[in-house]
């Protein structure tokens, strides 16, 4: 049965080189980019079930890591947004405080001009207004 160079060294966890190197060497024979299975195990020995299971276990870790990868540029972006929103709240709050402080301070304003008592004495005259209003005797 022939295998592909690549499928020989996940199964028998060699380096593709090293079976290249083979082939090169007069070890192993190649036909059309692949190997027989009986010359892998002549010259490699039959293939470890230990291989194939660290392999599969490498191939479920690596899917775990890249969805974790995946969670956490996840996260990332909503941190980034979560931040953006608090700034902008930060600026929103830091102009209501301005708004309810100008309006404190009209309230005061309006507050304080309604307890001065009106007064029906004439303004107070100048200088000149008080020696016109002399000559004039008024």
């Amino acid at each position: 049965m022939l295998i592909s160079i690549s499928e020989a060294s996940k199964r028998w966890g060699v380096a593709r080189t090293t079976i290249y190197r083979n082939i090169k060497n007069g070890k192993l024979s190649q036909t059309s980019g692949k190997v027989d299975h009986a010359e892998m195990v002549r010259c490699f020995g039959e293939p470890s079930l230990e291989k194939k299971q660290s392999s599969l276990q490498d191939t479920v870790l690596q899917k775990q890591a890249d969805t974790l990868q995946q969670r956490v540029e996840e996260l990332e972006r909503s941190v980034a947004a979560a931040l953006q929103e608090k700034a902008l709240l930060l600026q929103e709050k830091e102009w209501l405080r301005t708004q309810v402080d100008k309006a404190q301070e009209t309230i005061k304003l309006l507050e304080y001009r309604g307890h001065q008592a009106p007064t029906n004495e004439k303004p107070k005259k100048g200088l000149f207004g008080r020696l016109i209003g002399a000559v004039l005797d008024e």
